[in-house]
């Protein structure tokens, strides 16, 4: 199995949020707020199920798309592919 394992954060102050858009082949696969109502301690870890796309070659796109124009600061600590 194969996923996309990401660490993302917001603005903390004043609390921002945006959302989060990774697409696979220009298809939108997953998509979250990330903000301070999805985080612990600001920070969300997420693993996208990549499976599917198995003895293929994609591109993957990882996105902070605007949710309102305020505060919207994407943070990144991790943006790795995983195979288990």
């Amino acid at each position: 199995k194969t996923h996309l394992a990401l660490g993302v954060s917001h603005h903390a102050d004043p609390p921002g949020d945006w959302k989060l858009v990774v697409k696979v082949d220009g298809k939108p696969v997953h998509e979250q707020i990330v903000g301070p109502q999805t985080t612990t301690d600001g920070w969300a870890d997420v693993s996208i199920d990549l499976s599917s796309f198995a003895g293929k070659k994609v591109l993957v796109e990882v996105l902070n798309q605007p949710t309102g124009w305020n505060f919207e600061f994407g943070y990144w600590s991790r943006a790795e592919m995983v195979s288990q």
